[in-house]
């Protein structure tokens, strides 16, 4: 009877630890930094080699294998101008825009943002968030309309490194993750590039275009 009750409780304990490790591989963090080694790696290779086409062709088969309708983890930011301190603070889907100061956007990205987040602001929150200090993205931060929410995390003072690792040391910026109102990750995307001697509304127009593409993945224009 003693070995009988052994092993149910090991039985028991197995099972659990089971539910705890598909849990965790459900979750977007874990399981970008459960895979970056061999991603970082092949995509080093392709670089050193110079093979530029075989490196999107890496990125973007770990992005549809490893993290497409993963739940995105919560994390905190610091607010420049933004009601939510944290990603399950907001219940609708989410178009979340990581970038930085020092990169700039497509002429028309900011517009364009601002126009399709009052456009779609029953449906849609827009969040965009920085990699800098606050002293860095101020003047960024400005230009989008006070229906975005922006904010920004300080990688020096910042004690999330989990966040940063996954987020901004493996996938980069910038990025645009579509995030449904369950918080799996539907699409990952890069912002769209224009020429810089592209006009100001051909620009805007490009600009539409993918947004609205990218938007179409968690709900229905």
């Amino acid at each position: 009877m003693k070995i009988n009750i052994a092993i149910y409780f090991m039985l028991c304990l197995f099972c659990s630890a089971q539910q705890n490790t598909n849990k965790s591989n459900n979750l977007f963090f874990e399981s970008i930094l459960n895979h970056q080694k061999k991603f970082s790696y092949d995509i080093e290779k392709a670089y050193l080699s110079q093979n530029f086409d075989k490196v999107d062709q890496i990125f973007k088969n770990f992005i549809q294998e490893r993290l497409i309708n993963k739940k995105m983890n919560n994390f905190e930011w610091s607010r420049f101008r933004a009601q939510p301190k944290a990603l399950y603070d907001i219940k609708t889907p989410i178009y979340l825009h990581t970038r930085s100061s020092w990169c700039l956007p497509s002429e028309g990205e900011i517009p364009t943002l601002n126009k399709l987040a009052k456009k779609f602001k029953d449906k849609l929150r827009f969040v965009v968030l920085f990699w800098d200090k606050k002293s860095k993205m101020r003047k960024e931060g400005r230009k989008y309309a006070n229906i975005i929410d922006v904010v920004y995390i300080d990688e020096l003072i910042y004690k999330n490194d989990y966040t940063i690792k996954a987020l901004k040391h493996v996938l980069g910026v910038p990025v645009v993750y579509l995030i449904d109102e369950h918080k799996k990750v539907r699409l990952i995307d890069r912002p769209t590039s224009t020429p810089f001697h592209f006009d100001s509304e051909t620009s805007k127009e490009i600009c539409e275009r993918l947004i609205l593409k990218q938007i179409s993945y968690i709900i229905e224009n």
